[in-house]
């Protein structure tokens, strides 16, 4: 007995069977094209865009932190304590 004679063949397409089929398949491919620029768009345009403005961020809070810190450890001057050339 033969294996293929076991399932039926599928009748032909209809031409405007062949053309909705061949728009679902372009339908398809554009779907992963735009997934993949979405990809493309957020890894390389966005992505990089949030980390750099992350980091300024943190350098401009360490570099506050650092100028707090040395003001704080800076003596006062007050004005009797200067010595003056008069």
């Amino acid at each position: 007995m033969n294996l293929l004679s076991r399932f039926p063949k599928k009748p032909p397409m209809t031409p405007w069977q062949e053309a909705m089929e061949e728009l679902r398949r372009k339908k398809k491919r554009l779907g992963r094209k735009y997934r993949l620029w979405k990809f493309y768009l957020y890894a390389f345009v966005i992505l990089p865009v949030f980390a750099i403005m992350l980091a300024l961020k943190a350098l401009k809070t360490y570099v506050r932190i650092k100028l707090r810190e040395i003001a704080v450890n800076t003596p006062m001057d007050t004005p009797g304590d200067r010595d003056t050339i008069e």
